[in-house]
């Protein structure tokens, strides 16, 4: 860095052609939202600060053709240092979880880390609310998420019951049902205090 590629120059960020991107959903990068679509990527490296560039024209060889204006995303980000001096120019996906992590360039001793965040779980939800309304209602994972990402306990309880009773277990499904309904009531959630009673009307029928 610095001297194949000098700094204060726009780079295809690789060889040959410029480096592509492809987004099948809307992503946030270092805080700025990139909207679905294909683009190159290019960067100014500098000693200290690197620029980053998604332009919109994605099929381009090497930078000779880029074009400003069709910037879709830029923005300046430092440089970091690693212990690990890389010969080969390397981008990967570092630190991936749920709904962040980073995409990192590295180069000789140099590291530039991009941080990724995106709203898995406002699509889960919205994912759910759609699946409940058809004929195959997805109960168990809908209620494992509610669950695991401490969302409306009582409506994953309410799709437990669903599961029960569906396995003939009505025992169970009273049980669970008189307990919801009980917590309802002294909330008290009228939503839920119908869930529950409509429940034990199954069950009774």
């Amino acid at each position: 860095m610095g001297v194949i590629e000098p700094y204060g120059h726009v780079w295809r960020t690789g060889a040959n052609a410029a480096t592509k991107v492809k987004l099948t959903d809307s992503l946030q990068i270092e805080g700025h939202w990139l909207a679905p679509g294909e683009y190159a990527l290019f960067t100014i490296p500098g000693a200290g600060g690197w620029t980053v560039i998604f332009n919109k024209t994605a099929d381009q060889w090497g930078a000779y053709s880029y074009d400003s204006t069709k910037d879709a995303l830029r923005f300046t980000i430092k440089a970091g240092k690693q212990d690990l001096r890389l010969e080969t120019f390397t981008i990967q996906f570092a630190n991936m979880l749920t709904e962040h992590g980073e995409l990192q360039l590295l180069w000789e001793n140099t590291v530039v880390s991009l941080r990724l965040e995106t709203n898995v779980d406002a699509r889960v939800m919205a994912n759910i609310e759609q699946a409940m309304k058809g004929e195959k209602k997805p109960y168990y994972r809908a209620a494992i998420y509610y669950y695991n990402h401490q969302k409306d306990l009582q409506m994953a309880l309410a799709w437990m019951k669903e599961i029960e009773l569906k396995l003939g277990d009505k025992p169970a499904a009273v049980a669970s049902a008189n307990a919801g309904l009980k917590l309802a009531m002294q909330e008290p959630n009228a939503e839920y205090i119908r869930m529950n009673k409509e429940i034990l009307a199954d069950v009774g029928n």
